[in-house]
């Protein structure tokens, strides 16, 4: 549930938000007015949607739909191994490689979501010199 924490606290939203870390149930929102929402991605959107539109591509198509492909793109690695990640990672490098962020010119939830499968422990320091551009934006995002 990386992603939708990240943006409950860059956003500084309160919301009843929770997990059953013994099964592999997806993390559940529940709203004011006692409907849920669940899944890591749907969450984020939903926070997003209220909070800060512009985080999901608000009032710009082409970065709406650009969110919403990175969106599915993490959703579909969530749990998939190191190794697995390499086509990913090499896709996003050359993405990065004339850019900042991966939709639009700030901070999206396709950067959120996309960051949210790559934690530190997990990044790979041999991986570095042959992705620059993942790695400098990974970095940024860690900072």
């Amino acid at each position: 549930p990386l992603c939708s924490l990240t943006v409950l606290e860059e956003l500084g939203v309160a919301a009843e938000v929770w997990t059953d870390i013994r099964t592999p149930s997806p993390i559940t929102a529940t709203l004011p007015l006692g409907d849920t929402i669940q899944g890591d991605h749907a969450v984020a959107r939903y926070i997003c949607s209220q909070h800060a539109p512009a985080l999901c591509g608000a009032g710009d198509a082409l970065v709406a739909a650009e969110v919403d492909q990175y969106l599915a793109a993490a959703a579909n690695h969530a749990d998939a191994p190191p190794d697995e990640l390499q086509p990913l990672l090499q896709h996003l490098d050359a993405r990065l490689a004339t850019r900042t962020f991966l939709a639009g010119h700030s901070l999206t939830l396709a950067d959120i979501a996309m960051w949210a499968l790559f934690p530190p422990e997990k990044a790979s320091k041999e991986e570095q010199p042959l992705y620059p551009h993942a790695a400098r934006w990974l970095r940024s995002m860690w900072a």
